[in-house]
């Protein structure tokens, strides 16, 4: 009922909520399906979204990534550099 409602008053807001979670479920495919640094780069996505619809009063979630874009470049070159030495 409410997303019938939701399509005949705003059928706007309701495409773009069904591109979003296609969008999140294709983000999350790539996270349980691939390795490397398109695992990381989709884990970071879904720790940035996580963070960003908790309520205000809630502290953050635990994180499997670095917070901030500039910290998970130097964390994933951290990582390239170890891969690389072994």
């Amino acid at each position: 009922m409410k997303r019938w409602l939701a399509m005949k008053l705003c059928p706007e807001f309701e495409l773009a909520e069904r591109r979003f979670w296609y969008l999140w479920h294709q983000v999350d495919d790539v996270n349980k399906w691939c390795d490397g640094e398109a695992r990381d780069a989709t884990q970071w996505l879904l720790d940035q979204d996580a963070d960003h619809w908790r309520p205000l009063d809630a502290p953050p979630s635990a994180r499997a990534t670095p917070w901030g874009i500039q910290q998970f470049r130097e964390w994933i070159y951290k990582k390239r550099g170890e891969r690389a030495a072994a």
